[in-house]
């Protein structure tokens, strides 16, 4: 249960607050609140709360009174709302937006539940509370965080208990990370069933143009960086531009998507590398690709030119020279046009077996660090992704450079939205953006819940529908 169901006996009353005149225990599954005159209590539940639509209280109180409830966020802010209340059980079902102070996208967390009572007749009363629950579950606008089953963290549980501790953390989305020929679609369904059971979205994330069975399978389909190399960090890449490899990988998703009954795919991080690019102070352009065959006929078909030329300092055709800036624009075109007809391919094919299931695309950032280089070094074009691909949302991914700073604030979701949104916005005004965060890849930048609270905050503050973080296991819940 996301906040509390007394019908079920809570393992302690620690999360409720009274005053010293006041007795609390929990009978006939109910908590029942004794009290003289007024009540006044508070409950402890730091979650997220913007996945849902509100809140929804069971409970009664033995005579009729004022009632009224104040919301303090993970920012100390505090949101009411008041009404009239009579005697017996009343289901009170509150939308965030009915708190004075709130709006749609302003009432992010909830730390603590602080409630008032005035009675209408003085003397001893009760409060019996039935429950205490969010409801109207959204799905594309609260946090979502990914699942990498191949972790050792999921062997040691069931998935119906991954997805018992998932949901009670408030998060309404989970993306699951499929790399291997492990989990098998038997086992995707049998994830995907858990999952689905505690009403979260389940997502299928692939990173496309990594493959490690193909990759082994095939060396043919291997993209070749400028160094001769076709992997990096802990990636191995294949080509987009080798037709055999983009129809193997069409089919293979479009089966999973389709056995195991996923609600949405997304595909991560598609893209080419290296950040840098090919310059000469960059010292990881021998990573920069691709010059495979495939790629250089795709070039040579529209250039007449050699790609591998390009990067030949002695050559005619070298990327600096002022005279072949054209060029290297029809160089920079070819590598997105790859990427997005290569995630089109994909894309299409899952439609075509599963029509209902949602398109999910991500963005690589590159507003905080070069601004507007991430189509030059990683092929990444927001704006041709949306027009082309029309996905039913799009991910800002947060930037290695931004993501890998020990003390990162959260407030750098507020940078990304002011810059991303309203562009995205202008494309396509329905479509629903998520903010990314990492949480722990690096083990001295393991984020706390806290801060993800706090930026789940500033994201749908600033304009983003939802966020999404990388990946359960990793992240610290005690902070």
């Amino acid at each position: 249960m996301l906040f509390h169901d007394f019908r079920r006996k809570p393992q302690n009353l620690d999360f409720v607050h009274v005053r010293g005149d006041m007795d609390c225990q929990w009978k006939n599954q109910s908590l029942v609140i004794d009290f003289t005159d007024e009540l006044f209590t508070w409950f402890l539940f730091h979650k997220p709360v913007h996945g849902y639509e509100g809140i929804q209280i069971e409970s009664g109180f033995t005579v009729p009174g004022q009632l009224k409830i104040q919301i303090v966020d993970v920012f100390g802010r505090s949101f009411e709302w008041g009404k009239s209340i009579d005697t017996g059980v009343n289901t009170l079902k509150i939308p965030w937006t009915d708190f004075h102070g709130s709006s749609d996208n302003c009432l992010a967390t909830m730390e603590k539940m602080k409630v008032y009572f005035v009675p209408e007749t003085k003397g001893k009363q009760q409060w019996t509370i039935k429950s205490i629950m969010p409801y109207g579950i959204r799905h594309y606008e609260g946090p979502w965080i990914s699942v990498d089953p191949l972790f050792p963290y999921y062997h040691h549980s069931t998935w119906e208990e991954t997805a018992n501790r998932i949901k009670n953390l408030g998060f309404v989305g989970v993306e699951v990370v499929n790399i291997e020929e492990e989990p098998t679609v038997e086992k995707q369904k049998e994830i995907v069933r858990a999952f689905r059971n505690e009403g979260l979205l389940c997502v299928l994330r692939i990173y496309p143009t990594t493959d490690f069975p193909a990759y082994h399978k095939h060396p043919d389909w291997r993209q070749k960086s400028l160094d001769g190399t076709s992997g990096h960090d802990w990636r191995v890449y294949l080509c987009p531009n080798s037709r055999e490899f983009r129809e193997y990988v069409a089919d293979k998703i479009a089966h999973r998507v389709k056995e195991a009954e996923y609600d949405a795919l997304e595909l991560s991080e598609p893209w080419f590398e290296v950040w840098g690019g090919p310059y000469g102070d960059n010292p990881q352009k021998g990573k920069y690709g691709c010059v495979c065959p495939h790629c250089i006929a795709r070039f040579k078909e529209r250039t007449g030119v050699d790609a591998r030329r390009l990067f030949e300092p002695d050559s005619s055709c070298y990327f600096q020279k002022k005279e072949n800036a054209h060029l290297y624009e029809q160089w920079m075109q070819m590598r997105v046009d790859s990427i997005i007809d290569f995630c089109e391919e994909i894309y299409d094919a899952a439609k075509k077996v599963s029509p209902d299931i949602s398109i999910i695309h991500m963005h690589l950032s590159d507003c905080r660090v070069e601004p507007e280089r991430g189509r030059e070094y990683h092929a990444q074009d927001l704006q041709k992704a949306l027009k082309v691909l029309q996905p039913d949302a799009v991910i800002i991914q947060d930037a290695w450079q931004d993501w890998t700073i020990p003390d990162l604030a959260p407030d750098f979701a507020v940078e990304y939205g002011e810059y991303y949104i309203p562009r995205i916005e202008k494309i396509d005004p329905e479509i629903k953006v998520l903010c990314h965060a990492d949480i722990g890849s690096l083990e001295e930048m393991q984020r706390s819940y806290t801060w993800m609270r706090q930026f789940i905050a500033f994201a749908t503050e600033t304009g983003f529908s939802g966020v999404d973080f990388y990946e359960f296991t990793i992240g610290d819940y005690y902070m």
